[in-house]
């Protein structure tokens, strides 16, 4: 008679995962306050930036989406309440943030939930923007996973961002 069975393997990737599109499209970049690139290469131990991560859909449908940015060991979410009074008027170089259904500031990462609305964008193209602070708290030489967009109810469409290496002095 036919037996079933479920295999399971877990184990770490030989290769860092590869930048993904499909009907998505994102971007991370990070920021220095001043709004200046920063070379997440070479960070110092105490740095406080802003991380921006900018995305389209390229279906023409609407998309309940899901962003999740994995942050790098050595770093902390800034709860922007908490950040020594920094003002919305200090970051004037940033393009209008989207709106979301729901944004959570975890330990490891940053987490948004937004609609993007069929009828947003010009020519069958949605985009978005989501930023986020960030302090660099402990120094070493760590991995930065990449950032991830996926509709929520069709996973399949969804993209990855390249991934970094980041150093971090005293």
């Amino acid at each position: 008679t036919a037996a079933w069975t479920v295999t399971s393997i877990e184990g770490t990737p030989d290769k860092l995962p590869a930048r993904e599109d499909n009907q998505f499209r994102l971007q991370r970049n990070v920021y220095t306050l001043d709004g200046e690139e920063a070379v997440v290469g070479k960070l110092s131990q105490g740095q406080l930036m802003l991380v921006v991560l900018e995305g389209e859909a390229f279906s023409g449908e609407s998309h309940p989406a899901l962003v999740v940015d994995l942050l790098p060991a050595g770093f902390e979410v800034e709860n922007p309440r908490l950040a020594n009074g920094l003002d919305l008027e200090q970051f004037h170089w940033l393009p209008e943030l989207s709106d979301t259904q729901y944004i959570d500031l975890l330990d490891d990462r940053f987490v948004a939930a937004l609609d993007i609305d069929e009828h947003r964008g010009e020519e069958q193209k949605q985009s978005f923007t989501l930023a986020y602070l960030v302090r660099v708290v402990v120094p070493g030489s760590y991995f930065w996973p990449p950032a991830e967009v996926e509709d929520m109810y069709r996973p399949y469409l969804r993209a990855r961002t390249t991934s970094a290496q980041v150093e971090i002095a005293r």
